[in-house]
């Protein structure tokens, strides 16, 4: 049985790591959900838009926080949040451009 970094409980789509999941042009961040209580942050929220599927994952917010290069502060999980919101929507421009 393969390992993923995550799949797709609705269509069965499989992504092989972190970087293929949000480089993936179908895959949209839409969010965090904090979790109370816990000391490692919450989730992060993608949408999974195709014309077949349209469900909502969610990851670990630890598993992203390698991506924000900066002062880490208590608000630290919404930073790295914004900066991949920032950095794929850069990419997303430049491809179009």
């Amino acid at each position: 049985m393969t390992a993923y970094f995550k799949s797709c409980p609705n269509c069965r789509k499989n992504w092989s790591s972190r970087d293929e999941l949000i480089n993936d042009e179908t895959i949209a961040l839409i969010g965090y959900h904090f979790l109370r209580g816990n000391v490692d942050g919450g989730l992060l929220l993608f949408n999974h838009n195709t014309e077949d599927c349209g469900t909502t994952l969610s990851c670990k917010v630890t598993g992203f926080v390698d991506l924000y290069q900066g002062e880490l502060c208590s608000n630290r999980y919404v930073r790295v949040i914004l900066q991949m919101i920032s950095k794929k929507d850069q990419a997303k421009q430049k491809r179009v451009s």
